[in-house]
């Protein structure tokens, strides 16, 4: 059964009975290459409620430091075959092209492929917002995944809180 899911920085905690359902840490999955002064790569990083997914994306294509965040959008799981799928906007540098001089990027990435126990495999598309006809960038990923990175919020709204504190400093800026 495929639950299809909407994230924002406003949902609604899960409550059953009461009480909120406990948030598990679903693990960063992640591949990140490094040169003397630059990172490159991803990083998804997942919490559950119930059968709620919900997260951050990563993207390193520059300086390290400060890396890119966006909030996970439109996540949907299926967790008889560990399909996932999301989006996430974000602000990875400046945007330069005919039309636009150097104004913040409003970069899409989407998201598609398994999440297992060992990894997150799958494709991720990248297009900038500002040119939806561009054909998007298409790139194969294999995110080693680690369940031990991720700190458990002791509610939704203080994981909300955590989040939005990391995408005021880099978070999209659109």
């Amino acid at each position: 059964m495929a639950v299809s899911l909407a994230f924002g920085i406003g949902i609604l905690a899960a409550v059953v009975g009461g009480a909120e359902v406990p948030i598990v840490a679903g693990g960063a999955s992640q591949k990140w290459r490094f040169s003397v002064e630059h990172q490159y790569g991803y990083e998804v990083d997942l919490w559950r409620q119930g059968d709620k997914f919900f997260g951050l994306l990563l993207v390193g294509d520059g300086p390290a430091g400060d890396t890119p965040t966006g909030m996970l959008e439109d996540v949907e799981f299926d967790a008889h075959t560990g399909k996932l799928s999301f989006r996430a906007r974000l602000t990875t540098g400046l945007h330069y092209c005919r039309e636009h001089g150097g104004v913040p990027s409003r970069d899409v990435f989407r998201f598609s492929g398994v999440l297992s126990k060992r990894d997150l495999a799958g494709r991720i598309q990248h297009s900038e917002a500002r040119h939806p006809d561009e054909t998007p960038r298409t790139e194969q990923v294999r995110l080693r995944r680690s369940t031990g990175d991720l700190t458990v919020p002791a509610s939704h709204a203080e994981w909300e809180a955590d989040a939005d504190r990391i995408l005021k400093r880099r978070g999209p800026r659109w």
